[in-house]
């Protein structure tokens, strides 16, 4: 996966269009929110160079079958994939939130405050369950 990472970062570079983020994951877990954060500060810090993110949180039964589905989908080392978030640039598999950050920093020198994340977590969590019933 870390391979990926580093093409598609070469890969995003030489885009003429806007950089489409993607953020998948299992909604309880705070790695969704990390991801979806990062994804939502560089829409709002570049406007002209990304899309707006698509953020799906899934409860544990969605996420294990999406998961299932894009490890068939996706294959070779994707089958050893644990993470609770998979984040996907342009349509192609970036990683975890881990790599969506190094991405972001390396790329961008996007960084955010880590302090933030869990009470991000236990809000979208709530508002989550209450939205969906």
């Amino acid at each position: 996966i870390r391979e990926v990472c580093w093409q598609i970062n070469d890969l995003s570079s030489t885009m003429d269009s806007k950089t489409q983020l993607e953020i998948v994951g299992l909604v309880k877990d705070p790695s969704l929110h990390v991801a979806k954060s990062v994804a939502e500060g560089l829409k709002e810090n570049f406007p002209k160079n990304f899309q707006n993110p698509t953020i799906l949180p899934l409860f544990e039964l969605d996420w294990h079958t999406y998961l299932c589905n894009k490890k068939r989908e996706l294959r070779g080392e994707m089958w050893q994939y644990s993470s609770s978030v998979m984040c996907s640039l342009n349509g192609h598999l970036l990683g975890n939130e881990k790599q969506l950050t190094s991405w972001a920093e390396e790329k961008w020198n996007f960084i955010q405050p880590q302090a933030l994340y869990l009470a991000v977590t236990e809000d979208c969590y709530t508002k989550h369950l209450i939205k969906t019933g």
